[in-house]
């Protein structure tokens, strides 16, 4: 099984159901559509915190979906272009993310591709003129180390 359809399997339901209506709507621009995500959303957030006391605060997919059928809907723009954006960024079927596009006709970023690397050529020292190693022989340091008097003296 390929590893993009893995990635949809592990959406939870209610998500795609989510993406999935927001496509219907890109499509279809119908009010009945509309209607539909916005009642997706609004089950999507009371079911998305834990905490009783704060459901009415937490409208993110409400107020996502509002911005969406507006982007949709109105004239091309930069603040619409950045909506849709953002919502194709959010998808991660690639499949869905490709449809939603096209409906909103919305050019996907393309993303770049490394570049095949040459292979390495041994030319590390291509270029460099050859001189001595550096070794530090009696000829080249005239003092004598401490060392080398005692091994000279103890032979």
């Amino acid at each position: 099984m390929p590893a993009k359809a893995l990635e949809e399997d592990n959406l939870p339901i209610a998500l795609r159901s989510w993406l999935l209506a927001s496509l219907r709507f890109a499509v279809t621009l119908q009010n009945e559509d509309k209607l539909v995500l916005l009642a997706v959303a609004a089950e999507l957030d009371k079911h998305g915190i834990a905490y009783p006391h704060l459901d009415r605060c937490f409208n993110f997919f409400q107020r996502t979906s509002v911005g969406i059928c507006q982007a949709i809907i109105g004239e091309p723009d930069e603040r619409r272009t950045c909506l849709l954006h953002q919502h194709l960024a959010r998808i991660p079927d690639e499949r869905l993310r490709l449809a939603f596009a096209a409906a909103v006709q919305v050019s996907l970023p393309i993303e770049k591709t490394a570049k095949p690397r040459k292979p390495k050529k041994n030319n590390l020292w291509k270029g460099l003129s050859s001189r001595p190693t550096g070794r530090i022989t009696e000829q080249s340091y005239p003092m004598k180390l401490p060392h080398q008097e005692k091994m000279r003296g103890a032979g």
